[in-house]
């Protein structure tokens, strides 16, 4: 294992780091096209992989832990079909890599994407944007899985309904003393949770989903979205987790606009609020390590008491 990265904090108890002397030896062993390109490590708000500039034009990307190695390869089987099919970019392999030496799981490279994240970029038209947005949500949803046996559609743990999140939500609310001083009033979080809980069960059929459609995972470029990345999360399942895209990041204004588009009802809005507060409360296993997780996660909390309060519900 490279000397540089022994020192990196550490974001998960069975994670493999690969530094720089260890990408370039898989690069140039496996990727010969980019033997001798300059290698950069990329600052990214992701956690379940470490990422690289090669040269100009592509990206390499590397599991940290074993479970995003079974994602990656998920990617790399779907993404080349599905990516025709969306009405924006998004990350299709160029090249698979084997394990090797100190790295023990599968890893790619890709074409480089440009834009910025949408965590980091302005959005100077938040309509625009919640359409686009919605476009690819629609596209994403659109695409036809009835061909794909059940036993060979991808997996995720969010692919099921939000009710199943019931016992692991309680528990992180329970673990998230810390939301006391952070003016986040934890008596009503469970209120909007326990009210989430009564929603009827959805009658959507299971579909392709991102999962992950978070502002680190938007790019913007000529001001609108310009490519969706990181789809770890790819799965077949309930398409309300993808319905959280605009939490976190657009205005109530431009999130109406995202739901009008898409054709959401107010059931189906909850059950996305309620996927929104789950998966936030979730991020206090960052607190300690990972300032953006934690900044979000706060922020989507705050945004689902205040939509609470001024919904009535």
């Amino acid at each position: 294992m490279d000397s540089a990265v022994m020192s990196e904090r550490a974001l998960h108890r069975d994670e493999v780091v690969a530094g720089p002397d260890t990408v370039r030896h898989l690069v140039d062993t496996q990727f010969p096209a980019g033997r001798g390109w300059p290698l950069a490590r990329l600052r990214s708000a992701g956690t379940d992989n470490v990422m690289y500039r090669l040269g100009g034009d592509f990206l390499v990307r590397l599991p940290r832990r074993p479970g995003a190695a079974g994602s990656l390869e998920d990617e790399l089987r779907w993404l080349p079909e599905l990516a025709p099919q969306l009405p924006v970019a998004v990350p299709v392999p160029a090249a698979a890599g084997r394990p090797d030496g100190d790295y023990p799981w599968p890893w790619a490279v890709y074409r480089w994407l440009p834009g910025v994240d949408a965590s980091t970029a302005v959005i100077e038209d938040e309509d625009r944007f919640a359409r686009d947005l919605a476009g690819f949500v629609r596209a994403l949803h659109a695409i036809d899985v009835t061909e794909i046996p059940v036993g060979e559609r991808p997996h995720w743990y969010r692919c099921d309904p939000v009710s199943t999140r019931d016992d692991v939500t309680r528990e992180n609310l329970a673990a998230c003393g810390r939301l006391d001083g952070f003016d986040v009033d934890r008596a009503l979080v469970a209120r909007v949770w326990q009210e989430a809980m009564s929603l009827p069960p959805s009658r959507a059929a299971s579909c392709w989903i991102h999962a992950d459609l978070t502002p680190f995972n938007l790019l913007v470029a000529g001001g609108g979205l310009g490519a969706v990345i990181d789809f770890g999360g790819l799965a077949i399942g309930d398409p309300a987790i993808d319905l959280m895209a605009p939490w976190g990041l657009l205005s109530p204004a431009a999130r109406s606009v995202f739901y009008d588009v898409l054709g959401v009802d107010e059931v189906d809005r909850r059950r996305a609020r309620a996927w929104v507060l789950s998966l936030a409360l979730g991020h206090h296993y960052y607190w300690d390590t990972h300032p953006p997780f934690t900044a979000y996660g706060l922020r989507c909390l705050r945004e689902v008491l205040d939509d609470y309060r001024q919904q009535g519900g």
